[in-house]
């Protein structure tokens, strides 16, 4: 089974993260990350609630969709839409999550997420995401940053 490129993880929460910076590879990085701390000033969110405002390049909102999926029926989770962002996991204790980026995955086609693992790309998806699973009901988790 060939693996899509990313960092895969096991277990309730998102693992360890490393220590040391690493570049898009996952290999050590020699310099430091270099960039600006987020920066609001006018376009920064509102203490109002309900109101929002668009951020800085440098900043994201956060959501998280939770879904349940049974292995009839591919369920679209999300549009085209633009990421800063974007993981996936497979929270059930049994059943595999088939995960098609763009496409309407099959047990032949997605990626294969087995229970209690999840999946972060290297690079983040615009495309409308979709889940199936192979039989039994799978829950999993998406968080994505816009």
């Amino acid at each position: 089974m060939a693996q899509f490129p990313g960092r895969y993880f096991r277990g309730g929460g998102l693992g360890e993260l490393p220590s040391t910076p690493l570049n898009e590879n996952g290999a050590l990085a020699l310099r430091p990350p270099v960039g600006r701390p987020p920066q609001g000033g006018g376009s920064a969110p509102t203490q109002q609630p309900g109101e929002f405002k668009q951020l800085n390049e440098n900043q994201s909102s956060w959501a998280f969709i939770t879904f349940q999926v049974d292995g009839t029926t591919p369920v679209k989770l999300q549009a085209d839409t633009y990421r800063k962002f974007w993981l996936i996991q497979n929270k059930s204790a049994a059943g595999a999550l088939y995960v098609g980026i763009g496409w309407v995955p099959n047990l032949g086609n997605g990626l294969v997420l087995p229970a209690g693992i999840g999946y972060e790309p290297f690079a983040y998806p615009t495309n409308e995401i979709w889940v199936l699973s192979d039989g039994p009901v799978v829950s999993g988790l998406m968080i994505y940053g816009v």
